[in-house]
């Protein structure tokens, strides 16, 4: 089977099994797999054959039965799970291997991992292409040598290996971001142990670095181990000697030491070297003075933020110099195609979905301004940059006085004194805790917020929220909005009307303009709300992870802040790739921007539960997902 037919093939495979395990309480026909799928009967019915011997090893069955179609049974999730995840990455493999810009990354990826000749014929194997398509792709690989002094020696009957220098092979691999991914993703074990050694011997010598930096310094070391182990080792007129009295050399040396004992390895005083100038190279690149070009562009972008959200961060000084400090960095990798890996972006996006927004619209001005491509795992980075600077701007106008009203003796308040300040010291300025008994000798006037662990019926002499002693999710997100001068009448972002199920397949451009239509005759609207999605959509992904499509308009456009909201029966395919059952449409008023921040955080909430949003599948309607919406 060819490399396009295979991932086809196992494409397909995961649609099967995603449709049946949507629906694995239920039989389906074949006949419903093919309408979802897209192909013929009989094809199903083959998939479904090849699928069952797949998934003995995984403790997963199909089950079929006449007349009623195919069920699906797994014994142990956790097995069913991981084959998912295997099969995704086969996808992902073939699916970068069919594009010319991964075949030539394989390529090289092969020639820096072989120290051997390899066989042309070995390559036309692995990728599945013709002799005259890899003569093209080998081409592209001399050049990409060529621009580190490398190069690509062939000989006959033997194959092809690269030549040159050992520092050129190792910049060629950062800047190029050979095997990086590799590296971290296959042997986390190496990164892990190399990651607490640079941590302890960096704080050791009281040696102040950033996160980036760090991080970038792990994958360097890892990586040289990797090299050395392979014996590829730098070569002394390689390495610029001058450095061997700098603090930065002392670092390496006892970083290299502690290297040498965990890995049990001799390394050579270049390497230690090399290391020495990794460090002092990144840590004056981080300081280096931000230019009048990024400086403009971070000004901007806060300008921008708050003629559309009016969210206003253009007095955060010290947030716009780091972000600005980041920029730097970020152009210069995207420019050498060198991306850090962001493991935790999926989580970021869920967690902060405006800052992430917020970070679609900075990356879509850098890649205009300077003609690169940011990657999805960056805006993450940036997204904690932003959210940072929102909580800031709220923080320097609105901490809040805070009563907690409780049966506590004075010795009794510890545990939610401590839990509370660890959870929101950040958004107050006062807090004290008090009882019946005591509360007349208090000046109630002087408070912002009234809490209260009383049940429902105890008469109190002001108009508290109740909580729980041991904060559970429901509490933190409820004293957050309050902290947030929040509305928590839930029905003033969200009524009845502004739900609708989709029983029916149909289409993303009916769905949004059926949604949109009926946001606007309840949110008097005076622009045209689906032009103003589908520009923020033209800016950058608006698909979340859980099968989510988050919408807002690229600018405050309605008369009240509101929330709606869509499910779909059937999932659908909203971006390439990208499947959605829910739909969120944010919309911020004129009038009142606290409003919008305050509804992304209650949005995010529920779009991180999959217990809430399972819970909106079983019953999709709009007394659901307000029960839902009042309790996250």
């Amino acid at each position: 089977m060819g490399l396009i037919k295979g991932m086809i093939f196992m494409i397909r495979k995961m649609e099967i099994l995603q449709t049946l395990s949507e629906n694995k309480n239920q039989w389906i026909s074949s006949k419903e797999l093919s309408y979802c799928i897209g192909v013929s009967d009989k094809t199903i019915q083959s998939d479904i054959r090849k699928l069952k011997d797949e998934l003995k090893d995984y403790k997963t069955v199909i089950l079929a039965k006449q007349g009623y179609g195919y069920k699906l049974e797994f014994e142990n999730s956790k097995l069913y799970e991981k084959y998912i995840s295997e099969q995704n990455d086969n996808i992902k493999m073939c699916r970068n291997l069919c594009e010319e810009d991964s075949r030539v990354m394989h390529i090289l990826f092969r020639l820096f991992n072989t120290h051997t000749f390899i066989l042309k014929e070995t390559l036309l194997r692995e990728l599945f292409v013709s002799e005259s398509r890899m003569t093209k792709d080998l081409n592209r690989v001399r050049v990409v040598l060529s621009e580190y002094e490398l190069t690509l020696r062939v000989k006959p009957h033997f194959g092809m290996i690269i030549d040159g220098e050992e520092a050129d092979k190792r910049r060629c691999i950062i800047h190029e971001n050979i095997n990086i991914n590799s590296l971290l993703y296959d042997e986390q074990e190496i990164v892990k142990r190399v990651s607490r050694i640079v941590v302890e011997v960096f704080t050791y010598n009281r040696y102040i670095a950033s996160d980036i930096v760090i991080q970038n310094l792990i994958v360097h070391i890892s990586y040289t181990i990797k090299r050395m182990n392979q014996l590829c080792f730098l070569s002394e007129k390689e390495i610029d000697n001058r450095l061997v009295e700098g603090a930065e050399y002392q670092i390496a040396k006892e970083i290299m030491s502690r290297v040498e004992i965990d890995f049990d390895m001799v390394i050579p005083n270049e390497e230690i070297l090399s290391l020495a100038i990794n460090i002092k190279g990144k840590r004056n690149y981080e300081h280096t003075t931000i230019n009048k070009d990024i400086d403009g562009l971070t000004t901007s972008l806060f300008e921008e933020v708050f003629e559309r959200y009016k969210i206003d961060l253009r007095n955060q000084v010290e947030n716009r110099i780091a972000l600005s400090l980041h920029i730097v960095s970020l152009i210069h990798r995207a420019k050498y195609n060198f991306s850090l890996s962001n493991e935790m972006n999926e989580d970021i996006k869920l967690n902060y979905p405006l800052g992430y927004d917020l970070a679609v619209l900075l990356a879509k001005k850098i890649e205009d301004k300077y003609d690169i491509k940011i990657v999805e795992d960056e805006l993450g980075f940036i997204a904690v940059h932003l959210v940072k600077a929102i909580e800031d701007n709220h923080n320097l106008n609105s901490n809040k006085k805070v009563l907690i009203i409780g049966p506590y003796q004075s010795g009794e308040t510890l545990l939610l004194r401590q839990n509370f300040l660890n959870l929101f010291s950040h958004l107050i300025s006062k807090l004290d805790i008090t009882n019946l008994i005591a509360i007349s000798d208090i000046d109630l006037s002087i408070y912002d917020a009234y809490f209260t662990t009383y049940d429902d019926k105890t008469p109190l002499p002001v108009d508290a929220i109740k909580i729980n002693y041991f904060l559970e999710p429901k509490d933190i997100n409820t004293i957050r909005y309050a902290l947030y001068d929040g509305d928590l009448k839930e029905t003033s972002y969200f009524r009845e009307e502004l739900f609708v199920y989709f029983d029916e397949r149909t289409t993303k451009d009916d769905i949004l303009k059926k949604l949109c239509n009926i946001t606007m005759e309840t949110n008097m609207c005076d622009e045209d709300l689906l032009s103003a999605l589908k520009r923020r959509e033209s800016m950058g992904d608006i698909v979340y992870g859980n099968g989510i499509a988050l919408y807002h308009p690229d600018h405050l456009l309605s008369e009240k802040t509101t929330l709606s909201v869509g499910v779909l029966k059937y999932p659908l395919e909203w971006q390439k790739n990208k499947r959605v059952r829910f739909l969120f449409i944010v919309c911020g008023s004129k009038h009142d921007e606290k409003q919008l921040p305050i509804l992304f955080d209650k949005v995010s909430s529920i779009m991180r539960s999959k217990e809430a949003l399972n819970q909106l599948l079983k019953t999709p309607d709009s007394q659901t997902f307000m029960n839902i919406f009042e309790n996250y």
